[in-house]
């Protein structure tokens, strides 16, 4: 769940122009969760992209755009809530008209992607990830690590377990945490972990990618910490 979706999803104008209107009526509403199966996250992603960019070329001159090349959440949501003087005499009206152009724009650039037909539109099929060796641009070295992928995540930058977002790459995942690690000082037997992609650095074992699927669904794995319990399950 995305608190930054709720808050901004909450702003959307009552009346948007025509073109902002399918996408206000598919997100006013929304529980705010960026499940892999939900077309509002899709939805939802590309209109946070798109209206930071018009708020980022709104209120930061141009020669100063390198410098800044994209705007906090917080401020975001706060400028959407409170605009400031920065959005000239009619705040209320410049505001509705930077967020009317992103939600028409969010949804071309969904049909564009996804297809015409939003109820078939996935977060997760836009938000994949796909893990490649860092000098896999080596012909050698790509050809002994083939790349591992096909796989979907839910989640983005503002969600627990972050799944960060690549808007500009495609929407896909672009990091998170590899390595992930609960440990029960309790019952030591009880501690989970998962380690992306695999147990093994090692393209030919059948443990190189046994982590990947359960980094994807944020389901850690036993880690058993004394010998019978390893011993119980060493291969």
């Amino acid at each position: 769940m995305s608190t930054p979706a709720r808050q901004l999803c909450a702003l959307i104008p009552a009346a948007p122009p025509a073109a902002a209107k399918p996408a206000a009526d598919m997100l006013r509403g929304w529980n705010g969760r960026l499940d892999a199966d939900s077309g509002q996250a899709a939805l939802f992603q590309m209109l946070w992209a798109d209206l930071g960019k018009r708020v980022l070329d709104a209120i930061v001159p141009a020669q100063a755009r390198d410098l800044v090349p994209s705007i906090a959440a917080g401020e975001l949501i706060r400028l959407m809530r409170d605009p400031d003087a920065r959005s000239g005499q009619d705040r209320a009206a410049t505001r509705d008209r930077l967020f009317g152009e992103a939600l028409a724009a969010a949804w071309t650039e969904a049909k564009k992607l996804m297809g015409d037909d939003p109820a078939r539109w996935r977060w997760g099929a836009i938000h994949k990830v796909r893990i490649v060796h860092p000098l896999s641009r080596l012909p050698q070295i790509a050809a002994a690590f083939p790349p591992i992928e096909g796989g979907e995540s839910p989640g983005d930058n503002f969600t627990v377990n972050a799944r960060w977002v690549a808007a500009r790459q495609g929407y896909r995942t672009s990091g998170g945490a590899s390595y992930l690690q609960v440990i029960d000082v309790g019952n030591w037997d009880e501690s989970l972990y998962v380690n992306l992609p695999g147990q093994s650095a090692d393209p030919q074992s059948p443990h190189y990618r046994d982590h990947y699927g359960p980094w994807l669904a944020g389901r850690l794995q036993k880690l058993p910490f004394s010998k019978a319990a390893v011993d119980a399950v060493a291969q």
